[in-house]
């Protein structure tokens, strides 16, 4: 099969996603003919095959090369949030793109929240505070005088890599604002959660014979008091373990009811925090981190399925769904 990787882009998990992209191309055994490299820099010009092209050419390029199937590696703004998604719908695009309202609803970590707790009762949404760039710092200070805890956890609404997620007091006023404004510079909104002491598990969902199939869970332990995003991304600062626990049955129902709820296709990772007795949900994640030490390579490699199997499965859950994604025609007499 031919395929295309679009990758890098202008959000803040840019070198995330070269580093995705170079896994595939290095480990994608001969059932897949990588013929085209997108590389989107961070102001957004784009490149076919190391030669610049127009967003415009680009996207007449893909409408007249339909036996090309196109891998989605942008991670962050505009690859996860629907942006290309919405475009190869209306070119009739062959790729790896969810609709757009899932991509948009879980590029939204407060939209998320709000879906799931109205759809389950057995898992628990950290007490959260909804900050709008417009707020005033007194606003912000009343708002957060619900959350109990003697800590809180501050984070963007919409960017991933856990980026500016960090673990503050509560009435640490001044840190907290300098963080919140910090995160303003790059996204509309800010979350501020009560922290809950408990461990971090994360569970990979893919399509498998047209019903999700949960990878095994990851215990993801940090080095770090808390699992920023230094402690995710320094080597050697976190650890890994597939250790058996008390609700692994719990999440991995939980991640399947969440992949079908959300009308996931392909694959998504979903992050858990245990706590208090109680299984609190954080977010998903519709296009994990793919590099070598990246979560989702591991849970595959965990459940022997190679990354070219993965792919060929991803392949066909989507293309059953572009199939099936017919528009009927409809008209008023």
């Amino acid at each position: 099969m031919n395929i295309g990787i679009i990758y890098g882009g202008r959000s803040t998990e840019h070198d995330a996603s070269i580093k995705s992209k170079e896994n595939f191309c290095n480990n994608l055994d001969n059932r897949f003919n990588i013929v085209e490299l997108v590389f989107v820099d961070r102001l957004g010009n784009i490149q076919l095959n190391n030669k610049n092209i127009s967003f415009g050419d680009l996207i007449n390029h893909v409408k007249d090369n339909k036996e090309i199937f196109y891998i989605n590696l942008l991670h962050g703004q505009e690859g996860e949030d629907g942006s290309w998604s919405g475009v190869f719908d209306i070119i009739d695009g062959i790729g790896s793109f969810e609709s757009v309202i899932t991509s948009s609803i879980l590029m939204n970590k407060y939209y998320q929240s709000c879906v799931v707790n109205t759809h389950f009762d057995n898992l628990y949404i950290p007490k959260t505070c909804f900050i709008n760039k417009e707020d005033s710092d007194e606003k912000i200070i009343e708002s957060i005088k619900s959350i109990s805890t003697e800590f809180v956890i501050v984070k963007p609404n919409s960017m991933g890599a856990s980026h500016f997620t960090e673990k503050i007091k509560k009435n640490d006023n001044a840190n907290l604002l300098k963080l919140i404004r910090k995160i303003f510079e790059y996204d509309d909104n800010a979350l501020i959660q009560e922290f809950i002491d408990g461990d971090e598990y994360t569970c990979g969902i893919i399509e498998l014979n047209n019903n999700p199939f949960p990878l095994p869970i990851i215990h993801v332990k940090s080095n770090f008091d808390f699992l920023d995003h230094k402690s995710k991304h320094i080597h050697g600062s976190t650890n890994c373990d597939f250790d058996d626990f008390i609700f692994k049955k719990n999440i991995e129902d939980l991640s399947c009811e969440l992949f079908k709820l959300f009308n996931i296709i392909g694959m998504c990772r979903f992050d858990f925090l245990v706590g208090n007795n109680k299984i609190y949900f954080l977010e998903g994640n519709l296009i994990p981190g793919f590099s070598s030490e990246s979560a989702m390579p591991m849970m595959l490699k965990q459940a022997n399925i190679s990354l070219s199997d993965f792919m060929e499965n991803l392949v066909r859950s989507y293309l059953r769904k572009q199939k099936n994604s017919k528009y009927l025609p409809y008209h008023i007499d």
